[in-house]
């Protein structure tokens, strides 16, 4: 006997196996149906085939999944689910506002600061010209919001010693 077996969540197609029952009295297999009761339609580019809810038919469902875009709140997202992509769902990343951007900006100097706050103990062994170095670096670091462009334009100090 030809069937065709689907996923149990989705309904979705997943292939078409010969099986033949152990006893006479077993049933087809969960989640699987006759080939020769529901006639499988061809294959769509970006649509999935999905057994009917009353096991009569298949119909086309989208198929998004894997797509990345992002959602209207400018949250990135990978779609993961059958079915039509979210309303207004964009492949396009959102433009920043410029306080996102400042905000973005910020957190990166505060982080690169964060990384090298330990050259400046006194303890740290830094020859002095090394030492006059990172703090020219770390002042550079805190003055990154007095740039012209800031916070779309942000020409970054480079580390000492690269």
């Amino acid at each position: 006997m030809h069937i065709l077996v689907y996923e149990r969540d989705t309904r979705e197609y997943l292939r078409a196996e010969d099986w033949q029952p152990p006893h006479p009295w077993v049933a087809l297999p969960a989640d699987a149906v006759a080939a020769d009761a529901v006639l499988l339609p061809d294959v769509r580019v970006g649509f999935a085939r999905v057994l009917t809810m009353q096991a009569d038919g298949w119909e086309y469902v989208e198929d998004h999944r894997g797509e990345a875009g992002w959602l209207p709140d400018g949250t990135p997202h990978t779609v993961t689910e059958l079915g039509p992509l979210p309303e207004g769902w964009s492949e396009v990343a959102p433009a920043k506002t410029d306080e996102q951007a400042a905000r973005d900006v910020r957190a990166r100097r505060d982080s690169m600061l964060s990384a090298c706050d330990y050259l400046m103990m006194q303890d740290y062994p830094l020859d002095a010209a090394s030492r006059a170095e990172w703090v020219a670096y770390r002042q550079a670091l805190r003055d990154l919001t007095a740039q012209v462009g800031f916070p779309v334009t942000v020409n970054w100090p480079e580390i000492p010693g690269k």
